[in-house]
């Protein structure tokens, strides 16, 4: 295990242990669906995630829907606390997570693709 998988078990144990599916059950579905689209398969969110991912909540206010407004503040708190840091926080940092730059989206993948099995194997989900 490397410090990047240190760094990640550390943070995707925490969200286990309060919310279900890594921290996302606070989200809408639509909004947890289109998350994990982000995170696993570098697909690009609509214009409200987007907002809210890049640090603009501003323009996340303006484009959320109603269920996204009533859990603006969750999502922005479950991005903040256990999303992988480099897929958020600017402009730059999206784009790069999108395009998989330095393998860290795959790398993050392949981290939860072990975890799961891990879970399996041991009969822990």
């Amino acid at each position: 295990m490397n410090e990047y998988d240190d760094q990640y078990a550390k943070w995707l144990e925490d969200a286990e242990a309060s919310l279900d599916y890594i921290g996302m059950g606070v989200m809408p579905v639509h909004t947890k669906d289109s998350m994990s689209r982000y995170l696993l398969h570098g697909m690009p969110p609509g214009g409200f995630l987007t907002s809210c991912l890049v640090g603009d909540l501003f323009a996340a206010c303006q484009m959320a829907d109603t269920a996204n407004s009533r859990n603006l503040h969750a999502i922005a708190q479950w991005i903040m606390h256990y999303a992988p840091p480099e897929c958020y926080g600017s402009v730059q940092k999206v784009e790069a997570w999108l395009a998989d730059h330095n393998a860290v989206r795959s790398s993050y993948v392949s981290w939860l693709k072990k975890k799961e099995v891990w879970h399996l194997m041991l009969n822990t989900r």
